[in-house]
């Protein structure tokens, strides 16, 4: 059984018309690849790879891939940690 969990966070557009934020899209490339994986150790580890890398915090309090992790470990109270692995600007997921 896997213990991972893996998503494709497209890109996307937005402001779209003439001054207004009224209408936005997504794309199909590119994209961030999001992993889950559950970890032994309470709290929440986050590692970002790929283009733009650097960029990316790796603090939970200001990464928001953390925020829903964040509130499942909090209303779950499980006592486990959640490693995210972030892949920035993948094309797709691989299968």
């Amino acid at each position: 059984m896997k213990r991972e969990v893996k998503a494709f966070a497209p890109a996307s557009v937005s402001n779209v018309a003439c001054g207004f934020d009224i209408m936005g899209f997504a794309l199909d490339q590119p994209g961030d690849v999001v992993t889950l994986r559950p970890n032994a150790s309470p709290g929440i580890r986050i590692t970002v790879n790929g283009t733009a890398a650097n960029a990316i915090s790796t603090d939970p309090s200001k990464n928001t891939a953390a925020a829903p992790v964040a509130a499942m470990l909090k209303q779950n109270a499980a006592g486990i940690g959640v490693d995210i692995e972030i892949e920035k600007k993948k094309k797709e997921l691989a299968r």
